[in-house]
């Protein structure tokens, strides 16, 4: 059940955080954010079970329509995001904190950690939870064959040599990526690269570098020469 996998996320969360207590980690942290799939069996539809604290953030690239939290978007290729960014200037964040006695100063929770959910940061637990944003994603994958060079192949179920152009994806990245990227120019970033690379027929080798490190290492060069200062970790996963 939905609500059974969201739980025992929410408690996965949990526990790490107590447990980076017991490790002593008072004065550091860290954001998190994960992206949990559920193929239903005999089907094209998957369930994406997303969690994350702080500024974390998993994107959805779906070119099929996609169902967050029961709420349907668009159909057209486009952006989802599946997470929930807890900075310090976040209103409902602000409103959290004031009631349990706390303060936002410059836009900083009790002027110093800018972001306002996190594991670890014992020192200000009180104000900066370990406590998730969830979510449930339902996804209809595409089932449509595409031809490549001579053959016909299925996307769903051939993994060699396969057209990436009608696959889905999910970039899952820290903040460092996302201060200076917005969503859907990262996801158009990553298309782009795909149909580039695509057009190099060169098997198998050239369709293991784009689903390896490529399109990630692409969004990272490029965060880079916007000038992000702060970490960039990237993960690029194809559905």
């Amino acid at each position: 059940h939905d609500n059974d996998i969201l739980i025992r996320l929410e408690r996965a969360f949990l526990l790490t955080d107590i447990q980076s207590r017991m490790a002593g980690l008072v004065t550091s942290g860290a954001t998190v954010a994960i992206c949990l799939i559920k193929k239903k069996p005999k089907s094209n539809k998957i369930t994406i079970y997303a969690a994350n604290v702080g500024d974390a953030r998993a994107v959805l690239s779906s070119t099929s329509s996609a169902s967050v939290g029961g709420k349907s978007s668009s159909s057209s290729i486009g952006a989802v995001r599946l997470t929930h960014d807890h900075r310090a200037d976040d209103p409902e964040e602000i409103s959290r904190i004031e009631s349990t006695g706390g303060f936002v100063l410059r836009n900083r929770v009790l002027g110093i950690l800018a972001v306002a959910r996190s594991l670890g940061d014992h020192g200000m637990k009180e104000y900066v939870i370990g406590k998730p944003h969830l979510s449930t994603t339902e996804v209809i994958l595409p089932t449509t064959t595409v031809t490549i060079d001579d053959g016909v192949m299925d996307t769903e179920h051939n993994t060699e040599n396969i057209c990436m152009l009608n696959k889905q994806f999910i970039i899952i990245a820290c903040d460092g990526l996302w201060d200076v990227i917005m969503d859907q120019e990262a996801v158009d970033m990553v298309r782009k690269f795909v149909e580039s690379t695509s057009k190099n027929k060169r098997g198998k080798e050239q369709h293991q570098r784009i689903i390896g490190e490529g399109a990630a290492q692409l969004l990272v060069n490029e965060a880079l020469k916007r000038g992000s200062t702060d970490n960039i970790t990237v993960v690029v996963s194809w559905l």
